[in-house]
């Protein structure tokens, strides 16, 4: 199953395997986009079809209540830290007592 990769745009190299999921879910849209705007072109629906499969079958932690990733491996398996890093950073914003 494909999806997309992020590259360097000045050297045209891979920076990172790991697969953004919003990328992936950007890309889906805008291909489907095009297609609903222009006219359906085969190419753009399997890049659609292939981004959104994609998060479907890898993206989506079904043990935590289907919340997305944020990111995934190239291989589509979650990060070792998956669920850990990014919200311990917002922890105390989210739990600041605001009444007293």
């Amino acid at each position: 199953m494909a999806a997309y990769t992020p590259v360097s745009i000045a050297r045209g190299e891979i920076y990172s395997t790991d697969k953004s999921v919003w990328m992936q879910g950007r890309c889906g849209w805008i291909f489907a986009y095009l297609c609903h705007v222009y006219g359906t072109r085969e190419e753009w629906l399997r890049a659609s079809k292939s981004c959104l499969d994609f998060m479907e079958a890898h993206c989506i932690n079904r043990a935590a209540g289907n919340r997305m990733y944020f990111t995934v491996t190239a291989e589509g398996a979650p990060p070792a830290s998956a669920g850990t890093a990014f919200p311990r950073r917002f922890t105390p914003w989210r739990t600041r007592n605001t009444t007293a």
